[in-house]
């Protein structure tokens, strides 16, 4: 539509959708935000039901809106949903998890425009042409209407000129164009695209997602999963095809299932993991990391330090020894290492990790009587599992609260009323 308009169009345009919403528009000044939120109270129940979950969200949001002060028309009003839908994001996986697959789709088929419109705004030179062309501005007629309707059905008339637009429950209209915004395919059980019918249907070299039915089941790292539920070898994916994995794993709606910045942190998990199994191809050891431990530094810990069967009390110091090391030393040499932005500086900083791996792999050795073999598994286990916790880490917007994160400062509760 603004191509329309900047293209010089003056006819009129209709915008038509079941829900009839519009996303919100952010105000002058806007800078993004991220709350923090109290768990909702309605996820304290034993069972929950659709229709439980609805009226337990308007119930929190209500809540939240008066907490926060927000009144109708404010600055804050505009970007509120946002906020609040982004805190929401751990209480979403949870909230998934347990409901049933049937009842999750429906809610997201049922409530799909309004989450979308709600999880993220337009900037002003969008969303404010779009409005001042609804209402009509400095004396010009309004050009633009917002209609709430199903389309039924679409067909040529007056040899072709034209097109009729037939709703469930509004008179026809017969328009001069039709410009589709209905969005990518998500379900992949009945795709048409030969690569995902063979994938899927002909070979079982993939399966639909689970849950919401949006896209297909992946693994951690964008891992193929087969229709008998083991990993299929060597296929990954990356992009729209991982939406519905976004909002099991991460709690992600809307656009930010497969937002630039969602495909930008898959491939660069995905591409580290690629990496990391084509240089341990030949290394058993490093194909036995279990997957999902480097989400936790201690959980890393306890795993390798459990791999070298110590007894107490060495056990227990030595689990010490590694979360510290990964803590104060590895992990910020591991971020350094993938932030570098030049090859230069990225061989300077792979030179301090390794170099800094080697040190302490020797001073394991000699404070807790390790062989030589012994305290280079270790190092190599730990350096795998520090980098892989980085990655997560850097491609986790949830994860910036953490000790390991330089944007700690910009996780905030947020403002209540009253509140200076």
């Amino acid at each position: 539509m603004i191509s329309l308009i900047h293209a010089g169009h003056r006819g009129h345009i209709l915008i038509c959708s079941r829900g009839g919403h519009l996303h919100g528009t952010y105000p002058v000044g806007h800078e993004h935000d991220i709350w923090q939120a109290r768990r909702p109270p309605f996820l304290d129940a034993k069972e929950l039901t659709p229709e439980a979950v609805v009226e337990g969200i308007k119930a929190e949001y209500a809540h939240l809106r008066q907490q926060h002060g927000v009144e109708p028309g404010g600055a804050l009003e505009a970007v509120f949903p946002e906020r609040v839908m982004k805190a929401w994001e751990p209480y979403e996986i949870e909230l998934v998890s347990r409901m049933s697959a049937r009842d999750v789709r429906m809610l997201l088929d049922r409530y799909k425009s309004v989450i979308v419109t709600n999880r993220t705004s337009t900037v002003r030179e969008i969303g404010g042409v779009v409005r001042s062309r609804t209402r009509g501005y400095n004396g010009a007629p309004k050009t633009v209407d917002v209609m709430s309707a199903g389309i039924q059905d679409m067909r040529p008339v007056e040899d072709g000129t034209k097109i009729r637009v037939v709703f469930a429950d509004q008179p026809d209209l017969v328009v001069d164009r039709v410009v589709n915004c209905l969005g990518n395919n998500t379900d992949y059980e009945r795709t048409g695209h030969p690569l995902w019918h063979g994938l899927v249907n002909a070979h079982g070299y993939a399966q639909p997602q689970t849950k919401t039915h949006r896209g297909v089941e992946v693994g951690t790292h964008g891992q193929l999963i087969a229709a008998d539920g083991t990993v299929a070898a060597g296929l990954f994916g990356v992009g729209p095809m991982r939406q519905g994995d976004e909002t099991t794993r991460r709690g992600r709606l809307g656009a930010f299932v497969f937002s630039i910045g969602t495909l930008r942190n898959q491939c660069f998990d995905t591409a580290m993991e690629v990496l990391r199994r084509l240089a341990s191809a030949g290394d058993e050891e490093q194909m036995d990391v279990p997957d999902g431990i480097h989400h936790c530094l201690i959980r890393s810990s306890d795993w390798i330090a459990a791999d070298l069967a110590a007894e107490e009390p060495q056990a227990t110091r030595l689990r010490k020894r590694l979360q510290d090391y990964a803590r104060e030393g590895a992990y910020p040499n591991a971020v350094n290492y993938l932030q570098a932005q030049d090859r230069t500086e990225r061989r300077k900083y792979r030179a301090i990790l390794d170099d800094d791996l080697a040190d302490f792999g020797a001073a394991l050795a000699r404070e807790f009587g390790l062989t030589a073999q012994q305290a280079r598994r270790t190092v190599s286990l730990l350096a795998t599992l520090v980098q892989k916790h980085a990655v997560h880490n850097l491609c986790d917007i949830t994860r910036l609260a953490g000790w390991d994160s330089q944007y700690a400062e910009q996780v905030v509760h947020a403002p209540t009323k009253g509140a200076s």
